[in-house]
């Protein structure tokens, strides 16, 4: 009976052995490849929203060859802008990717490029880069230090690439996927790109290294070959490789979040919405056209969340937040979380009266919300205030002095009896 016993743990204590590293290997594999891929992904749809490229730069674009795209001053201002996130994340290239028409490829992959186009994919290399940021400051170590060639622009319209820009094209907003190509194997994160008349152009592309992904894993090989000598070595180490892989998860997910959006109330973090406002001030400098701020004060929201708990009142937030959102979509803005209770919303190419319209709107969706406060004085219910202000931009102010505009008009608000918009 002892024997059986002890034949049947042999037998669980063998399966546990060769099947629980595999099965931890594969769930982390897995989990960290989402990570990974979200965060590209995440990266890819912000630059996609804020990038502009009308018809006639894209054909212009599209006529030059790898050696003048990356001489040319849009490609070296796109690289510009996206080499300090680059440096500061895993990301090692970011482009946009477009199909070009039969009538225009120029090249065709031959015998003996196997290797780097796939030709088993067709021949016609008719998939190319608008433009194309990597890392590296000389742009040469992809190359391991050869010239770039204009064939180097184009590549194999491969199956995943094809049915990614055909899925995207009929609706899918965004994706990622491990894909092995002419410059290494990458996790890629996509997002459509439009033209600013509203063109699907291509895909915006954001890399990170495999090697990345794989170097969190290459330590379960070495867990698995010590698992077959002892036991109780392995369990102890696949403990603390759990605990650490779980804070690098964590790490991972808190600098996505972070980068981009406030984590209670998933609009655009302060930070990021402060970018925002800067590069739309710089481009309407040139423009000559007027912006428009919105400042929003939840009301008494201090009483709220005494009355009713903080838990509460971050429900109370999101709420607000979404309401905010869908109108400020409406007209083509930006809304970002300033303070605690306050809200910023950007509406570019807006006069103030147009602006002060928008805030009334506002007002009126979060009354119809009928979110309860006894502790308000407005019927009982949560309400706002907002100020306006309106600039058009110029060299000798900055958008500093569009936010204090409409923080005084916030202040004009609160003091005549809030659940108001003033200018």
């Amino acid at each position: 009976m002892k024997k059986k016993i002890f034949i049947v743990l042999i037998i669980i204590w063998v399966l546990l052995l060769v099947f629980l590293p595999i099965y931890c290997f594969i769930w982390h594999s897995n989990d960290l490849k989402e990570i990974y891929g979200n965060m590209a992904e995440t990266v890819a749809i912000s630059i996609a929203n804020h990038l502009k490229i009308d018809d006639k730069e894209y054909e212009r674009l599209l006529g030059l060859s790898f050696e003048e795209l990356l001489k040319d001053p849009f490609n070296v201002e796109f690289e510009r802008e996206t080499r300090e996130m680059m440096l500061n994340s895993d990301i090692k290239h970011i482009y946009i990717k477009t199909l070009i028409p039969e009538y225009r490829v120029k090249y065709q992959a031959e015998t003996g490029e196997e290797d780097i186009y796939n030709p088993d994919e067709g021949p016609l290399l008719d998939a190319a880069y608008l433009l194309y940021a990597t890392v590296s400051e000389a742009g040469m170590e992809d190359t391991q230090g050869t010239v770039y060639t204009d064939q180097l622009i184009y590549n194999v319209q491969n199956d995943r690439f094809a049915e990614i820009y055909a899925e995207i094209y009929n609706g899918r907003e965004s994706t990622h996927y491990v894909s092995n190509n002419q410059r290494g194997s990458y996790i890629i994160g996509v997002s459509p790109f439009y033209s600013e008349s509203g063109k699907y152009l291509g895909l915006l592309g954001v890399d990170i290294p495999i090697d990345k992904y794989y170097s969190s894993l290459r330590s379960y090989y070495l867990i698995i070959a010590i698992a077959m000598l002892t036991n109780l070595f392995i369990g102890l180490l696949a403990i603390y490789l759990q605990i650490n892989i779980g804070r690098v998860d964590e790490k991972f997910q808190q600098a996505a979040s972070l980068l981009l959006t406030d984590s209670v109330t998933t609009i655009l973090s302060r930070h990021r919405f402060m970018e925002i406002l800067a590069e739309e001030w710089e481009e309407n400098i040139k423009k000559k056209k007027p912006i428009s701020l919105l400042l929003i004060d939840m009301d008494y929201f201090k009483e709220y969340n005494d009355n009713y708990g903080h838990l509460a009142g971050d429900e109370n937030l999101r709420k607000i937040a979404v309401a905010l959102h869908n109108i400020t979509d409406k007209y083509n803005g930006s809304i970002g979380r300033y303070g605690g209770d306050e809200f910023i919303v950007l509406l570019p190419n807006m006069e103030e009266y147009e602006a002060e319209a928008v805030a009334k709107e506002m007002v009126k969706a979060i009354i119809n919300l009928n979110i309860e406060h006894v502790k308000s004085p407005h019927d009982g219910l949560q309400t706002i205030s907002i100020g306006v202000g309106c600039m058009i931009p110029e060299k000798g102010n900055s958008w500093n002095d569009l936010i204090n505009k409409a923080d005084k008009a916030l202040y004009k608000s609160k003091r005549y009896g809030r659940n108001r918009v003033s200018v």
